[in-house]
């Protein structure tokens, strides 16, 4: 009868041995069939800009250019990749430890003992030792029976998982700020042109205005409200140009990422117009040439 008792005690106890944390299982959610204010009626593309590669989604070259540089030299992806190379290594120890194992260890001594000590050597005995010793470990294995080593398994594969997510989102940041900068320098190239034209469309009325005055056909008060303009104009295309540094600045200059964009801006559209030998109008008509160097 204690026999069988025993037999039941174990029995149960065996039974019990099962995983403390219950499996992980994904949360059902139901994305809506259409976003709120689109056409009901009208069909779902199943395919997402969200899916498509950044170098398929922005076809300029030289943007491109700044994006492939960007990737390469940003320290915050580099440690975006090293995280993920380590927590891929972390996961193949902790799976390691579901298995058997063999282990071997080695070592080797070797003492020199001093002739002229308290204690003489005598004739004969060696004055240096060496002895070693060998010790071979032929199976080790850890049964799993608490669901412990599945469980850290499980918990660094998931870590694992993280930080791969966490790395696409390091990517996906670093393309929308370079390709977000990189458009607003295309804005300012068109604010710098068309800055540009107004400026010598208003040269052009102030001459109109000063004949017509010299022909007695304006007023002073004309002369100098067209002056005026042509001031507001000149002074807004340094403010663009200074935009224009700052933005390039933020590629070449940022701590996390150096890059040497000078070429690669050169290419963008709308820089040649910005070249050495342009010429500016000022008030009294006359032309002078100016160059401005670029970084």
């Amino acid at each position: 009868m204690k026999k069988w008792i025993i037999v039941a005690l174990t029995a149960a106890f065996l039974i019990s041995c099962r995983p403390v944390a219950p499996n992980y299982s994904r949360p059902l959610v139901k994305p809506p069939d259409t976003f709120r204010g689109a056409d009901r009626s009208s069909a779902s593309d199943p395919a997402s800009l969200a899916d498509l590669k950044w170098f398929e989604l922005f076809k300029d070259p030289a943007l491109q250019r700044l994006i492939r540089a960007a990737l390469e030299q940003n320290y915050d992806l580099r440690n975006a990749v090293a995280r993920v190379n380590a927590a891929r290594a972390n996961l193949g120890i902790t799976r390691a430890d579901q298995y058997p194992g063999i282990a071997a260890n080695t070592d080797i001594t070797t003492l020199r003992i001093s002739r002229g000590g308290s204690f003489p050597l005598p004739a004969g005995v060696e004055q240096r030792r060496t002895f070693g010793s060998v010790a071979l470990n032929l199976l080790s294995f850890e049964a799993d029976i608490w669901g412990r080593l599945k469980l850290a398994t499980e918990a660094a594969q998931a870590d694992l998982l993280a930080t791969e997510e966490n790395r696409k989102a390091v990517v996906t940041t670093l393309v929308g700020d370079v390709a977000g900068a990189y458009f607003n320098l295309l804005e300012q190239d068109s604010e710098l042109e068309i800055a540009r034209r107004t400026l010598a469309i208003r040269v052009d009325s102030l001459k109109l205005i000063r004949n017509r005055e010299e022909r007695g056909l304006a007023t002073r008060l004309e002369v100098r409200q067209g002056e005026q303009l042509v001031h507001a104009a000149e002074q807004r295309i340094p403010a663009i140009e200074q935009g224009i540094e700052q933005t390039e600045n933020q590629f070449a200059d940022r701590p996390k990422s150096r890059c040497d964009c000078s070429r690669i801006f050169a290419d963008r559209p709308g820089t040649a117009a910005r070249g050495a030998g342009r010429t500016a109008v000022g008030i009294d008509g006359a032309a002078s040439g100016y160059s401005r160097c670029r970084g």
